[in-house]
């Protein structure tokens, strides 16, 4: 209820409130002696707006026109608070706290206000966007008024602060244009209220004539007890956010009052420890526990308590929460990933053995490797094995992510590369020509190592034809299949004496000639011997060879009866002697 007000020329403004007992205040609004502005008069009325003298720029040394009143407020009692917590409130932007030492909160404006407690102008350039910026547990903010203050574009936001689920008071921010929200709408400490603006004057407003003084004028109300300020410093620049009152909560026991302590808006710290801990790649592999520790300077009201996991997942989420002493709530969050199961692993070999078990050529083996959770570490491949042996044996090992390992071996299986071994040797060896004059027997060895003989090779080979470059062969098998030959080769056997004569001329003229041949290894050499029938002495003498004759001179012997006989030997050392032939040498 306005009780008086006047309008007039004023060098400065003196204010002065009170609040009684019965939650009625009193204001007077009048000149003061410095000739400055000393605060802001605000009425109650058209929506509580602000009708005050702004203080002009001391370089433009210009008196101030105001508006002169003083009223009476009836404002209801506040109600009771039950639970809840306060709300920091930070700087809307980056600007100018009580820029000109004329709107400190311990003396500015919240008289004749019935939601201030406390009020002072923060300074920034036209245009900045200004926002709420507050903070608490559990804080919800929810416009309540967006009221006229100067004529029909300036706009005062009043914005209802919640914490914990409960109203605890309102905030509000003055001289704004450009709106950007509208009366119950909730929002965030982010959300842009709207910008600041530089009016002139106008009847129930103030005057601003340069960017210096543009400014928001920023008031807080508790809902119980009353809101206070932090002492910032007159004249200070602060950064967006940095707080400067609290707003909920019992830190003033009256209005413009410094806060008796800081509100806690820190949440409380919340730790998971989990048991045991999980490996590189954030897995476990048995039962799990959880448990959280909370801690807070406030104290701690709650800490969630452990939990075990015992099941297989591939990624469980485990919360916990910390609630502190001045209701800041924490979440904290773990995952966790638990695989008891090993890979599952099979080995295939790509061929069979034969009919003996055994394999002649390389085998690969397929290896197959899954896990149906975490994962392998690392795929399987094939393996390819060349080593000989018997009943071996190949493993592969595989790990999951989560540190869990399987091992599996193949069936044996064997493996023989190398034939087996023959050896062979002649009874005899050939004469000087290469040539056997009797039969030749080629006795066999054979063995294998590893898989054994598939069957046993014969002892011994007898050539007794005759015939040229004759060979004797044999094969050789092992249990794996493999096969060896061998063969003794370029073997010549003449069985059979040469064939020889003696010309029947019995008085032949200084030579003795004859018939000789060989059918197979051919003739190699005739002998012929001249036996003196007188002295019984002989005369051998190799004789001349010429395509199946052969001729000696008589030359040299003494004249007489001899008896010749020819001995035509071929290339395998067979020998045949003619019948003795009569012969008379002349001189």
């Amino acid at each position: 209820m306005i009780t008086g007000c006047g309008l007039g020329l004023i060098r400065g403004l003196r204010v002065t409130s009170k609040r009684n007992r019965a939650g009625r205040s009193t204001a007077t609004c009048g000149m003061g002696r410095s000739g400055r502005v000393a605060g802001e008069c605000v009425t109650a009325s058209r929506g509580a707006a602000e009708m005050s003298s702004r203080k002009m720029p001391a370089m433009r040394g210009l008196l101030a026109l105001a508006l002169a009143c003083s009223f009476v407020v009836v404002m209801g009692a506040r109600p009771a608070l039950a639970g809840g917590a306060g709300a920091e409130i930070g700087m809307p932007f980056s600007g100018w706290w009580d820029r000109f030492g004329v709107s400190h909160p311990s003396y500015h404006g919240p008289s004749g206000n019935t939601y201030a407690d406390w009020a002072t102008d923060i300074y920034a350039a036209p245009g900045t966007a200004v926002r709420p910026r507050l903070s608490g547990p559990g804080l919800a903010l929810k416009v309540s008024s967006t009221n006229v203050t100067c004529g029909s574009a300036g706009r005062t936001v009043a914005i209802d602060v919640h914490t914990n689920g409960q109203w605890v008071g309102t905030v509000r921010y003055g001289h704004l244009s450009n709106l950007a929200v509208s009366p119950n709408q909730w929002i965030s400490t982010d959300t842009v209220l709207g910008t600041l603006a530089m009016y002139s004057y106008q009847p129930g407003c103030w005057e601003v004539n340069d960017t210096n003084g543009v400014h928001t004028h920023l008031t807080g109300y508790n809902l119980q007890s009353y809101s206070c300020y932090y002492d910032v410093g007159s004249g200070s620049f602060r950064s967006d956010g940095y707080p400067v009152g609290i707003v909920g909560g019992s830190y003033a026991s009256g209005p413009r009052q410094r806060c008796s302590g800081t509100l806690d808006v820190t949440p409380p710290t919340i730790n998971a420890s989990v048991t045991p801990a999980a490996n590189a790649a954030g897995w476990n592999r048995a039962t799990v526990s959880v448990s959280w520790s909370c801690s807070d300077p406030s104290g701690i009201a709650s800490c969630t308590g452990p939990t075990t996991l015992s099941a297989e997942t591939g990624g469980t989420t485990v919360t916990g929460t910390a609630v502190d002493n001045a209701g800041n709530t924490a979440t904290g969050l773990v995952t966790i990933r638990i695989d008891k199961t090993a890979p599952v692993i099979a080995g295939a070999i790509n061929q069979q053995p034969n009919a003996n078990g055994w394999h002649r050529v390389p085998v690969t083996i397929a290896w197959t490797c899954s896990d149906a959770l975490s994962g392998l570490v690392s795929g399987c491949s094939s393996e390819v094995v060349s080593v000989e042996g018997k009943n071996l044996v190949r493993s592969w090992t595989a790990a999951d992510r989560a540190g869990n390992q399987a091992t599996v071996s193949t069936v044996p299986f064997s493996i023989d590369r190398t034939a087996p071994f023959i050896g062979h040797v002649r009874d005899v060896q050939p004469n000087e020509y290469g040539w056997y004059a009797q039969p030749v027997t080629v006795t066999w060895t054979c063995s294998d190592a590893l898989s054994g003989l598939a069957a046993e090779c014969p002892a011994t080979t007898v050539l007794s034809e005759e015939g040229r470059d004759q060979s004797a062969a044999i094969e050789a098998i092992d249990r794996a299949d493999n096969g060896a030959t061998a063969s003794e080769s370029g073997i010549n056997i003449d069985l059979t004496a040469p064939e020889v004569a003696v010309d029947p001329n019995v008085m032949p003229m200084g030579a003795i000639s004859g018939a000789a041949s060989d059918q197979l290894s051919g003739l190699r050499v005739v002998m012929v011997d001249f036996v003196n029938t007188l002295t019984q002495t002989h005369t051998v003498r190799t004789a001349t060879l010429d395509e199946g004759r052969w001729t000696v001179i008589t030359e040299g012997l003494t004249p007489g009866a001899y008896l010749v006989t020819a001995n035509a030997t071929d290339f395998a050392s067979n020998s045949h002697a003619s019948a003795p032939q009569v012969v008379l040498v002349l001189g």
